[in-house]
């Protein structure tokens, strides 16, 4: 955070410009979030007064909001959020390395993203989302058992309002109607998983 003494002639507007901050609006919200409230901006900038700047960090934040009064509508074109009918898939590949006894170990895992539009109803649009095909290639019991509990709760609805921001999400009516012999069938794939550790750790022992 940065202190301007506001001088005669100062506006929103020249500030804003000399700090790079694209819409001079964010200058008096940030100032108003942050100040005492004797220092509080209602309308015009008082000489004299302190004004607190966003650092660039900030500013960054507030410039990617991409939302200026002078911005290009060329640069800048309005997008129509028209998602029906959409059925896209996406392979998404996660990748971590750690340190372990001086040794760098490397673990990956990918799986397939799903997302299907199925409805419009009320000016909300549904979405299923689903992950699938997942590579479980560190094979450990806790990623086995994840993926199966993953697995048995897709697809996902995804609701969305007519500029394609999210509003909430649930699971599937007949998945929580079903939620007891999912947790049934989660019970006996763990059993089955930890017996088949136990024998194989015997049998070598052997």
């Amino acid at each position: 955070m940065m202190i301007h003494f506001i001088l005669p002639g100062d506006t929103l507007e020249n500030i804003a410009e000399k700090i790079k901050l694209e819409n001079p609006v964010y200058l008096k919200e940030f100032h108003n979030q942050h100040c005492l409230k004797e220092d509080f901006i209602v309308d015009d900038l008082i000489p004299g007064k302190k004004l607190l700047l966003p650092d660039f960090a900030k500013i960054k934040s507030y410039n990617d909001k991409n939302d200026a009064p002078f911005k290009s509508l060329e640069l800048n074109p309005k997008i129509v959020f028209n998602p029906i009918g959409f059925n896209g898939k996406f392979k998404i590949a996660i990748k971590e390395s750690s340190n372990e006894t001086g040794k760098t170990v490397d673990k990956s895992f990918s799986y397939i993203a799903s997302l299907q539009w199925i409805k419009n109803e009320l000016g909300e649009h549904l979405f299923h989302f689903t992950k699938d095909q997942f590579s479980n290639r560190n094979d450990t019991k806790m990623e086995s058992l994840a993926i199966e509990s993953m697995k048995s709760l897709y697809p996902i609805e995804v609701f969305v309002n007519a500029k394609g921001e999210i509003l909430r999400t649930a699971l599937k009516k007949e998945t929580v109607n079903d939620f007891k012999q999912i947790k049934e069938k989660l019970l006996d794939f763990f059993r089955i998983n930890m017996l088949k550790y136990i024998f194989r750790n015997l049998n070598m022992r052997f």
